[in-house]
């Protein structure tokens, strides 16, 4: 029996991608204007210091309706090819409040001096601080044992990495 080194491959993938775990992060559509947002290998990019705040409210006329809120730093150490970075956000969904936080490095090789290219690694640790505030809940049954509780909250670390491929503006990333 023959197996093809693409069917090899294609197992080790689903099994490394079956085994993946993430959490819900704010949504923004920003990341034309800030795609440090999404990457931490985009951290420095650019020659410029960047400072980027956005802010999101949902269904304006509706109460209790979604905001989402971020501040965002990143610049390149100067004389070097490394970047910095740090963001901080606050996402509040009637009873679902986080607040998370986030610093990362990214260093960018460039591969050539003929063709503007380059190849960026980059990560990023954080925390995340989550509360439900069960007493804003609308329910059918309010003597709920887990109801009863008022408020639940926790911290969680977060880990993220990426990389991202650079060549005449056009940018490839994950």
């Amino acid at each position: 029996m023959k197996i093809s080194i693409n069917y090899i491959i294609g197992v080790i993938l689903l099994g490394f991608f079956s085994q993946a775990a993430a959490q819900q992060i704010p949504v923004m559509n920003h990341y034309i204007y800030n795609p440090y947002l999404y990457n931490p290998a985009r951290a420095g990019q650019e020659n410029a210091t960047k400072i980027n705040f956005h802010f999101k409210k949902q269904w304006v006329s509706m109460p209790e309706s979604p905001i989402t809120g971020i501040l965002g730093v990143d610049a390149r150490i100067p004389g070097t090819d490394m970047g910095v970075g740090a963001m901080f956000y606050m996402d509040q969904m009637h009873i679902i409040n986080r607040i998370g936080g986030m610093a990362s490095y990214a260093y960018h090789i460039p591969l050539s001096k003929k063709i503007p290219h380059n190849l960026s690694f980059g990560i990023s640790v954080g925390f995340i601080h989550q509360r439900f505030n069960f007493e804003q809940a609308t329910v059918s049954n309010p003597s709920d044992p887990q109801l009863l509780q008022n408020e639940s909250e926790g911290v969680a670390f977060d880990f993220s990495g990426g990389f991202n491929y650079n060549i005449h503006g056009l940018n490839l990333g994950f």
